[in-house]
């Protein structure tokens, strides 16, 4: 709504409320009923300041600021004015920590988005004053953690046909092979015998459906593998048939594409051992829509490796379920996701994808819209909070790094985050990579595994060591500051490695101390 504000267009810190209601009275503006959120007072840092609801076509000439308050959700207690604000409003704040649903809305700087709201009302004790007091919330971002863990029915317990009773198709499309979209370049062809075939040699490299569907909704995929043909190489997926929800699917929380899809055959690779025969993992994995959590079934996957397979995922308002084959791999209920109202889930492009050498044949894609049971109201004994929250998050949380672009070191992509966060532009991915050696340093793990480079080794050594840099070589060297506050004091910043043994030691205060950090704004690395 347009409001009219008691602070000054030449010095909007500064307020003067008596000549503000001088204006109003003289001018006759109307003052608004008690209750009516038409007229509120709130106090900052500088000043105590009035703003009241005007008209649309109020001219305002007069030295006082006009603006659209932008409102928003606010949470609300009845106040009388001779009690303890201070110690109401703290209370107010206080009733959110454990709140399943709304948190208080704060900045990135640790401030209410706008500050505490009291406005009039008409008080059933004449000799007191009553007044509301408002502050201003916002939903929780979702998390897993705040409901019962789902529950998986077995093949007894459950059929094909009841599954696919109860989670009706609303619409399907049979998706031309020839309209798949190439994105990142992969190899895509199709074939004379009308079969697409393809492979993205590494995950990122995929297929667009250009078929958009919201939760909840079900995938067909018929293919068949290159034969026993497996290239087995840097893919960690060989012989997988993944599929994303959004083209933007594979970056969520900065995870890779093949840790973000819904795959089936997973993490089949190649062994340490150049002598031994490859591992097989033949997983299902799928991380939980909208709320992320990585869900990974071993053996659960394997499919056909001569011949076509068949596989079904229905991500369903009911069920969760992977049929590969005929067979009924894994279904499970009672997903957090399933509690949810997904009428404000958007319409995602489904992507196709894998990660492996060997080629894929696809015989047919089907995408299909379920329909959705509205939900009326949220069954409260379903919902468990086991933690406390901070009333905080991170904003512009984003991907991290950029895998098709050469960026191949998660840590470097972090420490540019954390600098991005303390408003510094300088310090990108290219820095931090050559600061830490990552992409200078030849690195050749011995035995068992130690990490993709030399910032992995480092954090992996520990606190103490560092890098000393002549001009032909880097060699490992012991000292009083360790390989990360080295990196950021050269930046001009001081920063704290924390152990494991340090953070079991004082978990409670280094929880404080983590929150104190988002709550400012600033990420913190977990290594």
């Amino acid at each position: 709504m347009r409001v009219l504000s008691s602070s000054l267009k030449d010095n909007p810190h500064k307020s003067d409320i008596s000549g503000f209601w001088r204006l109003v009275q003289s001018g006759n503006i109307p003052r608004g009923e008690p209750g009516q959120h038409e007229q509120f007072e709130f106090q900052t840092d500088a000043a105590e300041f009035a703003m009241l609801r005007v008209p649309e076509d109020y001219e305002n000439d007069s030295k006082y600021p006009d603006f659209i308050f932008d409102g928003g959700l606010y949470a609300v207690v009845n106040v009388y004015i001779d009690e303890d604000l201070g110690e109401r409003f703290r209370s107010l704040v206080r009733s959110f920590d454990d709140n399943r649903f709304y948190q208080v809305d704060y900045t990135p700087a640790g401030e209410l988005r706008h500050p505490a709201l009291l406005e009039n009302l008409i008080s059933p004790d004449e000799k007191r004053e009553l007044a509301a007091l408002l502050i201003p919330v916002k939903k929780r971002v979702a998390d897993s953690v705040l409901f019962d863990k789902p529950r998986e029915l077995t093949p007894d317990a459950i059929t094909i046909a009841k599954i696919e009773e109860q989670n009706p198709i609303l619409w399907e499309v049979n998706v031309p092979l020839d309209t798949l979209t190439p994105i990142n370049r992969p190899h895509y062809r199709v074939l004379d015998n009308g079969e697409a075939e393809y492979t993205g040699w590494i995950s990122t490299r995929v297929l667009g459906t250009n078929v958009s569907v919201r939760l909840p909704f079900r995938v067909d995929i018929e293919f068949h593998l290159d034969g026993n043909d497996e290239k087995f190489g840097y893919g960690d997926s060989e012989g997988s048939m993944i599929f994303y929800h959004g083209e933007d699917a594979g970056y969520f929380a900065g995870g890779s594409f093949s840790q973000m899809g819904f795959g089936v055959n997973m993490g089949n690779k190649a062994s340490t051992d150049a002598r031994a025969e490859p591992m097989r993992e033949e997983a299902i994995s799928f991380r939980q829509p909208i709320f992320g959590d990585l869900y990974r079934l071993p053996g659960r996957g394997k499919i056909n490796y001569t011949g076509y397979n068949h596989v079904t995922w229905i991500v369903g308002d009911k069920h969760l379920a992977v049929i590969i084959n005929g067979e009924i791999r894994y279904c499970g209920i009672n997903f957090p996701y399933m509690a949810l109202d997904l009428n404000r889930e958007k319409n995602r492009n489904i992507v196709i994808g894998s990660n492996g050498q060997g080629m894929k044949y696809f015989k047919s894609i089907r995408i299909s819209q379920l329909a959705y049971e509205q939900k009326n109201k949220f069954k409260k004994e379903n919902l468990t909070m086991i933690t406390r929250q901070s009333n905080n998050t991170i904003p512009n949380i984003h991907r991290l790094i950029t895998d098709e672009k050469g960026e191949n070191y998660w840590f470097n992509g972090c420490a540019r985050y954390v600098m991005e966060s303390l408003g510094e532009k300088d310090y990108d991915y290219e820095f931090f990579a050559g600061l830490t050696g990552d992409v200078f340093a030849q690195y050749y793990p011995h035995g068992e595994y130690r990490g993709d480079g030399v910032s992995d080794y480092m954090l992996g050594e520990g606190p103490t060591w560092y890098l000393r840099e002549d001009a032909t070589c880097y060699e490992l060297c012991e000292g009083e500051k360790g390989f990360v506050e080295q990196l950021f004091e050269k930046c001009g910043y001081t920063s704290t490695f924390v152990t494991n043994k340090e953070l079991r030691k004082n978990t409670g205060m280094y929880i404080q101390t983590l929150m104190s950090y988002i709550d400012k704004g600033i990420p913190v690395i977990l290594c």
